[in-house]
């Protein structure tokens, strides 16, 4: 019984690989505008003529674009971004058992905890690769700086490589090691080895003019404000929305809708509030290590950042996600409620296999807007939801081999010429 929790989670990355191979695409939403860029940069590398070009100066989110153009150079497109997820979810459950057993024994709850809320969490099916791998990266960093001290040298790649992923993950990272530095009284050391990816950071936001769509952010009053963070904290439950065909399961399956909405609530609070508890405690005890710290520092910012800044959306909870990993990692379970998180998490299988016998062969036609969930007449029936093929035009172009106008300017591409052929 005791690792029924660890068998539940591989199960529910089991489930999630397949559903990558299942269909025609994987039903990731905006990871299928990667998997259309992926292949530009590979056709770039390649010399191919494409109305498309690197841009000459550094890009943040830029890093799952790269790689998948690499793979690109050896498989299609649809098989880049298959390697690409393989790899993820391997590397995922990797990470989770690293968290698990970061105080010792190995915690199959912990594990099973780990796997949905850093593997398979709302991120990962809205397909934000980029904000998803520097997640991971980040986490590799504060585990291996639990153990010891950490280089100038990997200071300096884990800077650049995080710069290169998402440009939240970066600040999470350059909080951390100044408060490292700190700590160790080498500040200044520390200020040498962010140099690097803040001067990057500096040439980007001089040079690039691309900083995504405006989106009114959520919460026009208190109540309203509070509501969203309560729903960002939500958003680390089992229960996924997935909308097909333009219909979620507001109208095709009320009596599993309103049941997977209040298990996420109660999946929050089970697990929040103990783990801010312990941190708390902890640092009342007198721990005042840069994980703790930079977690504490972040859990700040999921409470006080609007929905959206920058360009970036979800930005409270981009924070909040390595806040809940890092004390999971670190922090004790005293009053042992991680079993009854994991029990909740543990349903996680069940919304997998929900999808499975839904999801049809084809990507199913229509889809939702991506501001319903800011109209008040929807918002209630959108709760938690993902559009699995909202990027299906730009994946077919892909395996067409014919280019069409970028989803997304805010990456390592920009447009030199129209395409000849649109959609």
């Amino acid at each position: 019984m005791r690792h029924a929790f660890t068998a539940i989670g591989l199960l529910t990355i089991v489930l999630a690989a397949a559903l990558n191979l299942r269909g025609a695409m994987p039903p990731l939403q905006d990871f299928n505008e990667w998997i259309y860029q992926g292949w530009l940069v590979g056709q770039i590398l390649r010399g191919e003529d494409v109305p498309f070009a690197l841009k000459p100066w550094p890009v943040p989110n830029a890093a799952a674009q790269t790689i998948l153009g690499l793979f690109n150079l050896a498989v299609g497109p649809r098989e880049a971004g298959i390697a690409y997820l393989t790899l993820y979810l391997a590397g995922m459950t990797w990470l989770a058992a690293a968290i698990a057993r970061a105080q010792g024994r190995f915690d199959p709850a912990t594990f099973l905890l780990a796997v949905l809320i850093g593997g398979l969490n709302s991120p990962y099916w809205d397909g934000y690769a980029n904000s998803q791998l520097g997640l991971a990266l980040y986490l590799v960093h504060v585990l291996r700086r639990q153990r010891m001290a950490t280089t100038p040298a990997w200071d300096v790649a884990m800077g650049l490589a995080l710069f290169f992923c998402h440009a939240v993950m970066l600040a999470v990272f350059v909080l951390h090691v100044l408060l490292d530095g700190l700590r160790q009284r080498q500040i200044l050391r520390a200020a040498l080895c962010l140099s690097p990816p803040c001067v990057l950071l500096a040439w980007y936001v001089l040079r690039d003019t691309s900083y995504g769509e405006h989106i009114p952010p959520f919460g026009t009053n208190v109540i309203e404000f509070l509501a969203y963070k309560a729903y960002t904290a939500a958003k680390m439950g089992p229960y996924q929305n997935f909308i097909l065909g333009g219909i979620g399961d507001a109208d095709r399956a009320p009596q599993l809708y309103w049941p997977g909405v209040a298990t996420n609530l109660l999946f929050a609070g089970v697990v929040l509030l103990p783990l801010v508890l312990s941190l708390l405690d902890r640092m009342r005890k007198g721990d005042r290590s840069p994980s703790l710290l930079t977690a504490l520092a972040c859990l700040g910012g999921y409470v006080v950042l609007p929905s959206a800044l920058f360009g970036v959306v979800n930005v409270g909870e981009r924070l909040l996600l390595p806040a809940v990993l890092v004390m999971l990692a670190l922090c004790p379970d005293p009053w042992n409620i991680r079993r009854v998180g994991a029990g909740i998490a543990a349903l996680a299988p069940l919304t997998l296999l929900l999808l499975h016998l839904s999801l049809p062969a084809d990507p199913p036609s229509g889809t939702i807007d991506h501001l319903a969930a800011h109209d008040p007449a929807q918002r209630y029936r959108v709760l938690f939801w993902h559009r699995p093929f909202y990027f299906q035009s730009q994946f077919n172009a892909a395996q067409r081999g014919v280019p069409v106008p970028l989803g997304f300017t805010t990456s390592i591409l920009r447009s030199v010429a129209a395409p000849a052929v649109a959609r």
